[in-house]
This record gives structure tokens, sequence and C-alpha cells, in this order.
């Protein structure tokens, strides 16, 4: 309902009486007087009733959230748990809980002990939770939904219990009546290997024991990864971090080393070695130098070059890792086509080095070069030729020296195939040199010997087959009678597979001299090169070590001399 409308005089009497003081009030405007405040009187009536209930009371249903004002406080705070030393204020009022009761602050003060400023009136309970009466279970009841529920919480509750599962049971397995035919199958199995066959597993799936059956229809990865760091120097019982739970082994190394073994894992385990370096890395096998159960079991050394890999698995029977294969292939064979070496001119035609004493040069029709990281290359028409004094460059040597005194230096050809630049080189490694920048591809081609001058002895090789040619002045090994073992390996290179030889016997007539390649060659039939009092003899023997054995009756004029070798290219 609207406001009442607000009371307007309708006439002024005093004004009215002043003009006829001696008549009466028209009837007219005292009615219409009294309407005007009936109105208002009734709205304002009405309106009580609105808001007023017969006793004076106030209105049902006649206040709202909007009525309220922002002023207006619940008359008490939030409800806290009671604690000594805090101050409490009763308006607006404190209301704690203490124990099991509400209480709210009558006086402002600091509390004490509680039941002194309760027994002090400074507290008043409003209810306490003690006083509540709670049924039990069995007086709450429930709707039964068959089988052993009761109609009570408490009985329902203890059917429950009672008929849950056992721990433990002594049903058999056709007992189980919501299993299957396959199920039961499965539980009565006797072994693993029945279970395998009923559930179509391969081995894989269980024990590696088992002879393995399974087909495996995709991609197989091997994820764990560990890194060697970057090796400084050769490894006994190697054991990186992650050795144990890995199986790749990144491989770094700042110079050429050797490992002789890994630490032992389990039977059968895998490891997958990658060269990710700039060096080869070699794997030496049954070396002393690691714990026989660590050691690798093959029977010469296995170079891992630079781009390459290694699987290995470890043998649990023998305790021993075995080499399975290669991840990339090795290097070639350098197979070549009318292949010239010297520091002297040849019937072919090639001419000699310019500098003979320090320089050697190397023709062939067609050379394979190999390369441990990018493959093999094949190049025709080579003519190059390497100096010695020349350092740390393609045509020289492989590093910062010059050749030096009664030496051997290996002899290789080299190639750049982003440039097609193909040279010669000198080295003092026998398997693979110190390549300069650029240069990817390599293949040895022989050996050059010096002097003690640092001077090329002369020589001349054609294909394998190497040999002095100043004949006057050919490499002496031993001299006159007498029986000795004599070292090799000044007069052919670590490579050669045989040495040339020439014996020069005394002019006695009963003068005699031989040379084997070892000591058990008697008489010397077999292997043997005989030579009589006035005779000079030349052969080749098989070398089966670094010595021969010489024996001479010729007196002091025998001697034995060396003319060359055969590489093992």
């Amino acid at each position: 309902m609207s406001q009442p409308p607000p009371y307007n005089r309708q006439t002024s009497f005093s004004n009215l009486q002043a003009l006829n003081p001696s008549g009466q009030p028209p009837g007219n405007l005292m009615d219409a007087e009294y309407n005007a405040v009936k109105t208002t009187l009734d709205a304002i009536l009405a309106n009580l009733a609105d808001i007023q209930n017969d006793d004076t009371t106030l209105g049902n249903e006649t206040v709202g959230p909007a009525q309220l004002s922002s002023q207006l406080t619940a008359g008490f705070t939030a409800p806290t748990t009671w604690i000594t030393g805090k101050s409490y204020t009763a308006s607006p009022a404190s209301t704690v809980l203490q124990g099991t009761a509400l209480y709210i602050c009558l006086v402002s003060h600091t509390s004490g002990t509680f039941a002194t400023d309760l027994a002090l009136g400074k507290w008043l309970l409003i209810f306490d939770l003690s006083t509540l009466t709670f049924g039990t279970a069995s007086q709450i009841s429930v709707s039964s939904h068959g089988s052993n529920i009761s109609t009570n919480v408490q009985t329902s509750l203890n059917a429950l219990d009672d008929n849950k599962a056992a721990l433990s049971h002594t049903h058999t397995a056709s007992q189980i009546s919501d299993s299957t035919t396959a199920g039961r199958a499965l539980l009565t199995a006797a072994n693993l290997a029945a279970q395998q066959t009923l559930l179509g597993l391969g081995s894989l799936a269980f024990l590696n024991s088992v002879p393995a059956t399974t087909a495996i229809p995709d991609q197989l990865a091997f994820t764990g990864v560990m890194n060697s760091g970057t090796l400084g120097a050769s490894q006994n019982d190697f054991t990186p971090t992650g050795w144990s739970i890995n199986s790749i082994l990144r491989l770094v190394s700042n110079t050429s080393i050797s490992i002789t073994g890994f630490g032992a894992t389990t039977d059968g385990d895998f490891k997958i070695l990658q060269n990710v370096g700039i060096n080869p890395i070699t794997l030496v096998g049954n070396s002393a130098l690691s714990a026989a159960a660590n050691r690798i079991a093959i029977g010469q050394p296995v170079v891992i070059w630079p781009g390459q890999g290694r699987i290995l698995q470890y043998d649990g029977a023998a305790l021993q890792w075995r080499v399975l294969s290669a991840l990339s292939a090795d290097l070639p064979t350098r197979a070549t086509k009318n292949l010239r070496m010297g520091n002297i001119a040849t019937y072919l035609g090639d001419a000699a080095p310019s500098a003979p004493n320090t320089q050697v040069s190397i023709f062939a029709e067609e050379l394979v070069l190999g390369s441990p990281v990018v493959g093999t290359w094949k190049v025709s028409n080579v003519a190059v030729t390497a100096d010695g004094t020349v350092q740390n460059a393609a045509n020289g040597t492989d590093g910062f020296y010059a050749i030096g005194t009664n030496a051997w230096y290996s002899v290789w050809v080299i190639g750049n195939n982003t440039t097609n630049a193909v040279a010669a080189l000198l080295s003092t490694l026998a398997t693979s040199p110190n390549l300069p920048s650029g240069y990817t591809h390599f293949a040895r081609v022989g050996w050059m010997r010096t002097d003690g001058s640092s001077h090329f002895l002369k020589t001349l090789q054609y294909g394998r087959t190497a040999r002095y040619v100043a004949a006057s002045s050919l490499p002496n090994m031993a001299s006159g009678s007498g029986t000795t073992t004599v070292s090799v390996t000044n007069f052919v290179p670590p490579t050669a597979a045989k040495i040339a030889v020439v014996l020069r016997a005394s002019s006695a007539t009963s003068g005699s001299i031989s040379v084997a390649p070892n000591s058990s060659v008697t008489p010397f039939i077999q292997q043997a090169i005989n030579a009589n009092g006035g005779n000079d003899v030349i052969g080749e023997l098989t070398l089966e070590g670094s010595s021969v054995y010489y024996v001479s009756s010729g007196g002091a004029s025998t001697k034995l001399d060396a003319y060359g070798w055969e590489d093992n290219l």
C-alpha cells in the first residue's frame, strides 16, 4: 500500500469568523474539512493494520533483509575456543566454546581460570551439548532390502560383519561358482609353462630361462642411456654410472684408448656400446688387467671406430662378456689396383720424388679409401707425394714432427670427399693416422724406414711387395759364425707378413749359413733358407713372430742381410 495522503486544510475558519462574527460556519465547508481529515486517518489506520497485529505486536512477515540496518549486529562474535590470558568483551559479546558447552561474555575481562571467571558471573551458558540425548544404532530404523539386512542399523551392521568374505578359504577351483572353465584351468595349471600355454603368451612375458618362441611384431626400443664422460686413459673393470640399469653406453675419449673389461651384471644382459667421439676405442679380450668376471671373451682386439658400435651380452655361465655383432660396418679392406710406392723411379715411368731422401711417392690406378663414419670412397689415378719435413699437414706428417732417425713411418693416402682432394700422409701410427682438417677417408699403402741421418732408405714397393733397392748397402741382420736369435723390427715394418733375406756364405767350401722363422726348424728343411760356402742365396720367410733364427759355420765373412718384405695390407 502507498503512503497515507497528507492532510491539507480546506478552509481557514479564523478568517471566516473575522469576516462574519455573528454568522454560523457554512456546513458544506465543515463537511469538506472533516472529509479531508477522515481520508488521511483511514489511510493511516489501513497501513497500521498491515504492520501491527491486534495484540500490538509487529505484524507477521513484515520485516525482510532490506528493512535491517547495516549497523545491526548479531549481538555476539563468532565462537572460538576459550584460552587463558585473552581479552574478552561484553559488547560486542565474545562467544567461546569450553568443553561441551557454548558461553557468552557478560563482563569484559582478561581471562584467568575459566571456572573462577564463570563463578564471578563473567560468562553465561547458552547451551551444553552434553545434556543432549542421542539414540543408539538399534533405535534407528531402516527399510529392509532383503537378505540379512534387519529393520535397524545395529543388527544390519552385525549382519554385514558376519557375512563378509573370509581372509582365507579352503574352496577348490570347482567350488568357485562364478568362475569360468578357462579361469579354473589357469588356477590349477601344474607350472609356469602350462600357464604360459593356456594364456598363449611367449617366454618374453615370463622368465628368460624359458626358450623364446614369441615374435615381436612391433619395434623393440632400448631407451636407457648412460654416458662415459670424456675418457683420457684406458679403462679396466669399467663400470660407468648407471651401468646396472641402462642398456646404451655412449663412449667418448680424447685419445685412442683400450677397455679391458666391464662390470659384471646378470645373465643375458645386453649392452650397446656407441663411439660418439672422434678417437678409436679398442676392446681388449681376456685381459688380466680386469677381474675374471668382467673380461671380454674375444680372441683379438676389436676396434670401435668413431660412429661405430658393438653389442655385448653377459654370459652368466662363463662369467664373461661376449661381443655379439657390430652396429655398423668395420673399415673395409683397402682394395688397390696397380699400386706403386717408394722414393725411386719405376719401370712403369713413375718419376722419383724431387727430394728422395725425405719424400715418398704413391701411384695407383685405383684405391679404395675407408672412413669409420661415412663409408668407403674409390679414387682413381692417384699420384701423390709426402714430404717428411712438412709437419702436421696433408702431403706431410700427421703431427708436429719431422721424420726422425732409424724409425718406421706408415704411408697413407687420404681423401676429402667434399672437395675431392687426395693427398699423402706419413704417420707413426699403424691403424689410423691423425687426419688433417677436412680429410675423412684414408688407406695405408705401406711403410718407409729412415736411417741415422733421418733419410728414407731407398725402397720400391709393388702391391704388397717392398724391396730395398741399394744392393750395396742392404741392412745387415747378423754376421759371423754362431747361433743367434735376430729381431726383425729394424728391418721390416710391424705389419710385415714375410721377410726377404740374402744369405752370404764364406768362400770356404765347408762354410754354411741357415736362417729359419724359429729355433725348432731342425734340420732347416721347412721354412728355412740354407747356403754353402761361396754362394749367395736369397729367399723369403713367413714370419711367426718378431724374430728369426740364424745359424752360421762359415766364418767371419758370413752374414745375413734383409732386402725387403711383404706387407699384410
